[in-house]
């Protein structure tokens, strides 16, 4: 191919994504119905760029596959689903430089043989977990050794963690939405003892239940409620009417389900996970402290504990006012305002680097054919 026939292709690309003629595949897991808060963050993103214009497809793993339709609707299941099998040695699915592949970091596998296949495509990592980080990765792997350049992630706490441990080009931060469905609403009943419970790990919360009836017998009339398989207004309608919450989860990079709790003004009791998420987190001359927005325990062992106390002061109408006041401020942040704009903002960048290279790249061969 001549360096004629190389720019003519480059100019033609470059059309392409102008026109927003290249792909958006986004990859997902099937949560089998199960709401995520990370599986919701990515299907929004698709969907806001969906609405621009682009060509969104979601990419799951296996043929079957159950989607999340019961609890984030059908605007968004009804965006285009493909699995990666069906892709192989599909026409309809060749891959072209104008296509952009937006991976979660728990599948750095297929980073890897994306990078080995040698597709035109670019590759942007959704970094959602620390945890996961490095579960496909050897030690010293970078994800920038596979030609990644930009990283989405959800705090500039995690940002500041991925610029130290997965240095790229670009790291952009896109905060999840706390919905207004869990807004207080007015004139609602009181709440009841009811104490909803969220954890990664299913064992813990049994384990929670039974300690407490065990060593508060005089208690066993207040009930734990798991919020399961649920579309966000029931969730969000159930969880208000609990009186207290408990989350578990030590791989949390940002922690949704706290802030929803806040917002419906529940007081929620925290298992401090391995990395404290911003909002947690209060900045003073004296160094960084806990923020006063929730109950902050050390372990799961203590959560029985603090649940006892929290349930005597709330049957007194003892629990401080300053609680409920400090909990309004964390989730105010995160409005779809926000979201939408940092979305926006960060999408526009992904394509302008992806056209500034291809300038670059159409120049270098102008340069050539001129010599």
């Amino acid at each position: 191919m001549t360096n004629k026939e190389i720019i003519q292709r480059l100019e033609e690309l470059r059309e392409d994504i102008l026109s927003k003629n290249g792909r958006m595949f986004f990859f997902v897991s099937d949560t089998a119905g199960v709401p995520m808060a990370s599986v919701e963050q990515i299907y929004k993103m698709a969907k806001l760029i969906q609405d621009e214009g682009y060509k969104v497809i979601m990419v799951h793993e296996k043929d079957k596959f159950i989607g999340v339709e019961s609890w984030m609707g059908a605007e968004y299941s009804s965006i285009k689903h493909i699995s990666i099998g069906s892709m192989n040695n599909s026409e309809e699915y060749k891959i072209t430089g104008a296509d952009t592949f937006f991976i979660p970091e728990l599948f750095s596998d297929l980073i890897k043989k994306l990078h080995e296949t040698k597709l035109p495509s670019d590759t942007v990592v959704i970094c959602q977990s620390h945890t996961f980080i490095f579960k496909y990765l050897n030690a010293g792997e970078t994800w920038s050794q596979y030609d990644v350049e930009n990283v989405i992630t959800t705090s500039n706490k995690m940002k500041l963690f991925l610029q130290e441990y997965q240095p790229t080009k670009n790291v952009f931060v896109v905060n999840p939405v706390i919905s207004d469905d869990f807004n207080p609403e007015e004139n609602a009943l009181p709440q009841k003892p009811i104490i909803s419970i969220i954890s990664r790990v299913p064992d813990d919360i049994e384990r929670v239940a039974k300690l407490f009836y065990q060593k508060y017998p005089m208690y066993s009339w207040i009930s734990f409620r798991t919020l399961g398989s649920m579309k966000k207004s029931e969730f969000a309608r159930a969880l208000k009417e609990s009186c207290l919450s408990v989350w578990i989860d030590d791989f949390a990079t940002f922690g949704t389900f706290p802030l929803e709790s806040m917002k419906s003004g529940v007081p929620c009791i925290i298992k401090i996970p391995d990395m404290i998420p911003e909002w947690a987190e209060n900045f003073t001359q004296e160094g960084i402290t806990l923020s006063d927005n929730a109950i902050y325990v050390p372990n799961v062992l203590a959560i029985p504990d603090y649940i006892a106390k929290f349930m005597e002061a709330w049957l007194l109408n003892d629990v401080p006012e300053t609680l409920y006041q400090n909990m309004k401020a964390a989730p105010a942040i995160y409005t779809e305002e926000n979201f939408v704009s940092q979305a926006k903002k960060t999408f526009e960048a992904i394509i302008e680097g992806k056209l500034s290279k291809l300038e670059q790249t159409i120049q270098k061969y102008q340069e050539e054919n001129e010599q």
